[in-house]
């Protein structure tokens, strides 16, 4: 377990360094055997860009349809 590091939040390579010490703690602790998911990493990512965007999108897309003047008018 000395392998085990503190994550750090500006580090491009925490996502690789968490996945290492899951890893590590599953074969070492819990005398697991360790199975990566390489799709994981290319649906994840991507369900959560389409989980923005279309949050976004929802919550963003009654502007668009409201003349600027009307949405200044409304504030004043």
């Amino acid at each position: 377990m000395s392998r085990l590091r503190i994550f750090n939040d500006t580090d491009p390579t925490t996502p690789l360094s968490a996945t290492e010490d899951l890893a590590l703690i599953a074969e070492r602790l819990f005398e697991l055997p360790v199975r990566l998911h390489p799709w994981l990493w290319l649906a994840l990512p991507a369900a959560g860009a389409l989980l923005v965007g279309m949050s976004g999108w929802l919550t963003t897309r009654h502007i668009t349809r409201v003349p600027p003047m009307q949405s200044i008018r409304a504030l004043g």
